[in-house]
This record gives C-alpha cells, sequence and structure tokens, in this order.
C-alpha cells in the first residue's frame, strides 16, 4: 500500500481538510476521507486523450456549482498534472474581511465533479448517479446522464459496465449512511447506518466483479466520517466494502 498523505490524526474533515490519502499497490484503488481530492486521483490514471464513462455512489450528488470564471482563475498552470498540495491549494478571490480571507479553495467535497465536468465533459461516454439526491444536480450537460437505485445496481452493474467504459467507480460510504434529526431518536453521531452489512457486500460483490472483468480504469472510496457518524463507524463500513472487494485497508492508529 501506498501513503499519498500519511493519517496523522483522525480529525476534521468537512468540505477541505484532508487527512488522509492511499493507494493500492497493485491495482488502481484510492481510499481517502475527503472526497475532494477524488479529482486529482483520476488525473493520476491517465484521462487525457480518452473516452470514460462515470459511477458516482454517494449520499449527495457533488454537483455544486463552480462558476466557470472562479475555476479559470484557480486552476492551476500545469493542470492537470500538477501536485497534491498545489491541487488542494488552487484558490479564487474571495475578500471576506470577517473571516478574514482572501480566498477560497475551488476545488471542496461538493465541487469535484463540477471541474470535472467542466474540464472533460467531452470525454464522458456515459454517467450514472446513484445517490439519495442531497445537494445541486450537475449543471452541464452530461451525455447519457442516469439516475439509478440500489436495486437496480445490484445485478445489473456488471452489465452495464461492460460497455462505454473504462468506468471511473466513485463512492462514498456516507451513501450507507442516513442523517437522524430527531430528538428523540438522536443516533451518535448523528447519523445510523441504514443499509445493512450484507446490502454493501453486494453492492462491493458488483464491482469486484466488474473489476476483474477489466471494466474500471479507476476506484475511489471516501469515509467523509462527519457524514456517517464519526470515523468508527466510516472506517467500519469501509472495511466490509473493501473485504468484499478484495483489498486489504486499515488505518493506523492515531
Amino acid at each position: 500500500m501506498t501513503w499519498i498523505r500519511p493519517l496523522t490524526v483522525r480529525g476534521h474533515s468537512a468540505s477541505t481538510k484532508v487527512n488522509f490519502l492511499w493507494r493500492d499497490d497493485l491495482l488502481p484503488i484510492y481510499i481517502m476521507d475527503n472526497h475532494r481530492t477524488a479529482l486529482w486521483c483520476w488525473e493520476r490514471e491517465d484521462l487525457a486523450n480518452t473516452s470514460f464513462s462515470l459511477f458516482h455512489v454517494d449520499f449527495h450528488f457533488d454537483c455544486r456549482t463552480l462558476p466557470r470564471e472562479r475555476w479559470v482563475a484557480a486552476r492551476p498552470p500545469q493542470w492537470p498534472t500538477v501536485s497534491l498540495d498545489d491541487y488542494l491549494a488552487a484558490s479564487f478571490p474571495w475578500d471576506d474581511p470577517l473571516r478574514e480571507r482572501k480566498s477560497l479553495p475551488a476545488i471542496t467535497w461538493d465541487t469535484y465533479l463540477s471541474v470535472l465536468f467542466m474540464e472533460r465533459s467531452n470525454q464522458i461516454v456515459e454517467a450514472r448517479f446513484l445517490t439519495c439526491e442531497e445537494g445541486d444536480h450537475p449543471s452541464r450537460q452530461i451525455n447519457n446522464f442516469r439516475q439509478v437505485t440500489y436495486w437496480d445496481s445490484v445485478g445489473n452493474m456488471e452489465f452495464w459496465m461492460k460497455n462505454n467504459g473504462p468506468w471511473i467507480f466513485n463512492i462514498d460510504i456516507d451513501y450507507f449512511f442516513q442523517p437522524v434529526k430527531n430528538k428523540d431518536h438522536l443516533a451518535e453521531g448523528g447519523h445510523i447506518q441504514v443499509f445493512s452489512d450484507q446490502m454493501i457486500r453486494c453492492l462491493a460483490a458488483e464491482l469486484r466483479n466488474a473489476l476483474h472483468l477489466g471494466y474500471l480504469k479507476v476506484i475511489t472510496i471516501c469515509l467523509s466520517p462527519e457524514c456517517c457518524g464519526g470515523w468508527a463507524p466510516a472506517e467500519r463500513a469501509c472495511t466490509i466494502f473493501c473485504d468484499e472487494l478484495g483489498i486489504a485497508f486499515a488505518l493506523p492508529p492515531s
């Protein structure tokens, strides 16, 4: 395993903080705590001059609108072959005297897909979204954009990915969780796991089959601990998913 950014503390992630980034040594599989790094990982797998499709599994759409002029102002000169630090530092001017800041990060946990669509929409053959319909829909026209359900996906993913590949498979573990706001039934961390362990394994098994058949270009897995009720439940669900996928991943003690 390769620690691109080693974990030092199980800290706050939210929209911009990156606590760790990991890549498997043999397979194009990345695991992270913040989804904003996903696009950087995909670009490392040579997206240039090739068509591909996207399968996005997430509680959220992750498509908050980023005006093109702001991305143009933030886009690093060496894009897309930039270091992780330069990628995370990409920002646009934002005068906020109350918070004493002069800029905002362009690529966050909910704009990285908007950047992908601005940069490479003409290369995307198909995009399937398995979400809970939270957040902004894509603001750009995406080829063959389809919203699917869990029940559609289990049993069909391998068939879908046989065509229009190679595929980027992008999953946030928060898809398996639901925020609970009822004060009489408030879960620890404000979230509960609403998909059974077996349902998590079923989705991972579909992905494993597609991976072994060569349909995948890259897989990104995000923990998003704040959206799962904390690090412990996010790590537990990720372990279940990764075990079924056939990769050994575990975060070290911090």
